[in-house]
């Protein structure tokens, strides 16, 4: 059968395809004995056959006929890839999760997710990025080996842990998903990046709060043990005090065993604090209040330092919450202590207070920042640790700021620090808000 390629008039383009393509529909074929044709109808796209399709037609009176249904059919086709293809792309690009391919050291296809990932909004920016800069160097090897081993078919882990580097050079914790697939004719690597930072953070909180649970429950047992005779001896040595005339000799000893008893019954005393959750002595406290009265008993020692103190508070804001006022107070003296000690002598401490939002909760945060030197990097992780502190032992036990934030946590909130070497330090202590209209709404009668 010859092969006599025309265009058919009646059916030729061009036309517009799904999302406005333009095709130019083109059919050739040859008569058959039977009166039969083959016919060939092609939708050309660009420079290159879109599809193809091989089928049978009939010639009657020299009028091709069911070429056109044909036509229709391949037209259908086209829609639902283009279709499907639109589908994949809104898929790819509303996933939170980064989806890239690659082939050797570079990146031929990204969502907007993997770029931001690592800091790049501009996504061709991304693209141009090699793969060897953006896994962190620990891992290329092992990114690259793998890679091989599943392009050249061997069976490897489906998924792994990496890190990669972010635009401003840290290092991001990714879990990825790599597969082998055909990309533009050749394998490639199509792999799923999920960031894993809000995990390791979670996982790091819960390896926190055991080792606090486990440390209050033995810091308990020793204070319970300490406890009574610690009791015994400093009344002992206060008794003592009293018979001896503060002319003896012996007086400064005595004292010196005094001062000493009662250091240990306050570490006792934090012990215990420390390893026991308060279930009474709640009440709406206004932290304002609350503020102007811790300072009340720290503004002398402050001023002694020459340390200035200011205290602001945010308008159109009520800051009023449920809580143990002696609790809280020690939270904010324990933060003062610090800001002082940190500053030495000469210096300002900031306090604020402002409403603070985080999905949709109202909650107050009390801010402390000081002019001190400020926390180094490898100590600040490491601050609310039970018994970490960078003081002499004579000046601390370690306590105070997870004292702190054990009674922050008590409370329904949250408090963490910020600092840069050199440029002071800021404790934030977030708690909820008591909303006194809903409450008083909720009270009241309806009408």
């Amino acid at each position: 059968m010859g092969d006599n390629r025309h265009d058919i008039d009646t059916l030729r383009g061009p036309e517009a395809a799904p999302g406005g393509i333009p095709l130019e529909l083109f059919a050739s074929g040859g008569i058959t004995g039977a009166g039969l044709v083959a016919v060939l109808v092609e939708l050309v796209r660009g420079q290159g056959s879109f599809l193809a399709f091989v089928g049978l037609g009939m010639i009657l009176a020299g009028v091709p006929l069911f070429v056109r249904g044909l036509v229709r059919h391949f037209k259908d086709l086209a829609h639902r890839l283009e279709e499907a293809r639109a589908t994949y792309r809104s898929l790819v690009e509303s996933s939170r999760d980064g989806i890239l391919i690659f082939r050797d050291d570079r990146l031929l296809f990204a969502n907007h997710a993997a770029a931001r990932l690592v800091g790049y909004d501009d996504l061709a920016a991304f693209l141009a990025v090699p793969l060897s800069r953006l896994v962190a160097p620990e891992h290329l090897e092992l990114v690259r080996e793998r890679h091989q081993r599943r392009i050249s078919g061997q069976d490897v882990p489906g998924q792994y842990e990496i890190s990669v580097m972010h635009r401003d050079g840290s290092r991001v914790p990714v879990e990825i998903l790599p597969t082998v697939i055909e990309f533009k004719g050749q394998k490639a690597s199509q792999t799923v990046i999920r960031d894993l930072t809000r995990r390791r953070e979670l996982e790091a909180r819960l390896h926190q709060s055991t080792r606090v649970a486990a440390i209050g429950e033995l810091a308990s047992g020793i204070a319970h043990q300490l406890n009574n005779p610690m009791i015994g001896i400093l009344n002992m040595a206060q008794l003592l005090a009293e018979k001896v005339p503060p002319e003896d000799p012996r007086r400064r000893l005595v004292d010196a065993i005094v001062g000493a008893g009662q250091d240990a019954s306050l570490t006792i005393k934090n012990l215990l604090r420390f390893s026991r959750e308060p279930r009474h002595g709640r009440e709406r406290l206004d932290l304002a209040r609350l503020v102007r009265d811790v300072l009340s008993i720290s503004e002398k020692k402050l001023s002694h330092d020459d340390i200035r103190v200011t205290v602001d508070v945010a308008t159109d804001f009520d800051p009023t919450v449920l809580g143990n006022a002696n609790a809280l107070g020690q939270v904010l003296l324990n933060l003062l202590q610090n800001a002082q000690h940190a500053i030495v002598r000469g210096g300002d401490i900031a306090i604020r207070l402002e409403p603070f939002f985080e999905e949709d909760e109202r909650l107050v945060a009390l801010r402390v920042r000081d002019s001190g030197a400020g926390i180094p990097p490898d100590v600040l992780p490491r601050i609310f640790e039970p018994f970490f502190t960078t003081k002499p032992r004579e000046q601390g036990t370690g306590l105070g700021l997870s004292l702190a934030r054990q009674i922050v946590h008590q409370h329904g909130g949250r408090i963490w620090a910020r600092s840069e070497p050199g440029h002071g330090a800021e404790f934030s202590v977030v708690l909820p808000v008591v909303m006194r209209d809903a409450e008083e709404a909720d009270d009241g009668n309806p009408t």
